[in-house]
């Protein structure tokens, strides 16, 4: 089932769910379960994430195994959370090709997974928070709002035209938001999600308790935590995007087709009905990297970030660099030149090593003269020497964000003791 990937239509869905099994639930079981269900008897392909607090997954379902897919799936999970996940899985049948639930829908003659991967891990997500700081915030009950995509979109379209108040905050790390964000966002300054539970009641400090207050994220899990957090440093305004971007890309769709409808029909649309309020691209963690193709796009809009390198050139390529790993914005030029290196030295041992890259530059050194191949390291010298710059000052940003400890005392007065106690 996995190896006729190409072949096979696929349906994407994410999901997640943030409810504590017990002890006595056996995720090892759990696992290998959904390898059989999942994997072998339906083909499914993705990511998925199991831990007692919860789970989080990302997978695509072939679409002529939809139906098997949604009588046989739930089985392999706890019971605590099947009937939620039932609910969801039902929507790969009712709607078809062309929904998900809350989530966006992509149908392509390949998968963004070579095959399904289950992990059991102590966190759904790497927080920082302690055990003791998740059983209080599970234990406290908020008023945080979860906001579909259609009263999110309006609910902005006022703020963005100062009808309503209220400040939008971007919980992604920086490298998802500069390449892509809503009108008037405010990003986090954070390379780590776990350093969003310091940075984003820092953020908010100069904030009334009172005023509108408005998160979201890729497809929301990571802003469950922060939310309840911000409730308990005394907001008592929270919203949050029902489904995250994904969810919204979906309704951007429908925002298309609504405003293709009125154009054929010389309809006057109303202005929060007409307008995308994403610019530029969504990030995406499996094989597809950015959503970018016309109709995986959430906006139209010019690309609103440069290369990290020579700064200049519009770019939102992500690229993760082959020997340290970093992630960063570059484009084709600088792709082709530092062979997809972030830095010369990564280039350099990216050379020594023999590593084979897809960006390298090719040349004739047969038919190329001496003092040709002389000025063209000169050139390149110079490259390297102002793309240095560029990739020395995104890694002081990212060393200045770290910290050995982060500690919140405003929540610490509350209960909660140490926050954060990992070192990074």
């Amino acid at each position: 089932s996995v190896t006729d990937n190409c072949n096979r239509m696929y349906q994407f869905c994410s999901h997640y769910e943030y409810r504590r099994i017990s002890e006595d639930e056996d995720l090892v079981k759990t696992r290998k379960l959904i390898l059989k269900k999942w994997e072998s008897e339906c083909g499914v392909v993705g990511r998925i994430y199991l831990a007692r607090e919860g789970w989080n997954a990302s997978f695509a379902v072939p679409v002529e195994k939809t139906s098997e897919f949604v009588n046989t799936a739930a089985n392999a999970l706890p019971f605590p959370w099947r009937d939620k996940f039932l609910r969801k899985a039902e929507t790969l049948v009712e709607d078809g090709k062309d929904s998900c639930n809350n989530d966006a829908n992509y149908d392509r003659q390949d998968s963004f997974f070579n095959r399904l991967h289950v992990r059991i891990r102590p966190k759904v997500v790497q927080d920082g928070l302690s055990p003791e700081d998740d059983k209080f915030l599970e234990d406290h009950i908020t008023g945080v709002k979860h906001l579909p995509p259609d009263v999110w979109h309006e609910t902005l379209h006022r703020i963005t035209k100062k009808i309503e108040d209220g400040v939008i905050i971007d919980c992604r790390n920086l490298y998802e938001t500069e390449i892509g964000r809503f009108r008037g966002a405010i990003p986090l300054p954070i390379n780590y999600h776990r350093e969003a539970v310091k940075a984003l009641p820092d953020t908010l400090s100069q904030i009334s308790p009172s005023y509108p207050v408005y998160i979201y994220c890729t497809g929301g899990v990571r802003c469950e935590k922060l939310a309840k957090i911000l409730h308990v440093e005394g907001f008592t305004n929270v919203n949050q995007l029902q489904g995250g971007l994904y969810g919204y890309l979906k309704y951007s769709k429908t925002l298309q087709q609504r405003n293709q409808q009125q154009r054929e029909t010389d309809t006057p649309e109303t202005d929060h009905d007409g307008n995308n309020l994403f610019e530029g691209k969504i990030f995406s963690f499996d094989k597809r990297v950015m959503l970018q193709s016309h109709t995986d796009r959430c906006s139209k809009s010019d690309i609103i970030s440069k290369c990290h390198q020579c700064n200049r050139t519009p770019s939102d390529s992500v690229t993760n660099c082959p020997v340290c790993g970093i992630l960063f914005i570059q484009c084709n030029g600088c792709k082709r030149i530092h062979r997809g290196c972030c830095s010369k030295e990564c280039m350099e041992e990216f050379a020594t090593n023999n590593i084979p890259s897809e960006g390298t530059l090719k040349h004739d050194n047969h038919s190329e003269s001496s003092n040709d191949r002389d000025a063209r390291c000169k050139q390149r010298e110079k490259e390297l020497e102002v793309s240095q710059r560029h990739i020395d000052e995104l890694r002081r940003r990212v060393k200045d964000t770290a910290g050995p400890r982060v500690y919140l005392p405003d929540l610490i007065s509350r209960g909660i003791k140490t926050i954060l106690t990992k070192r990074y």
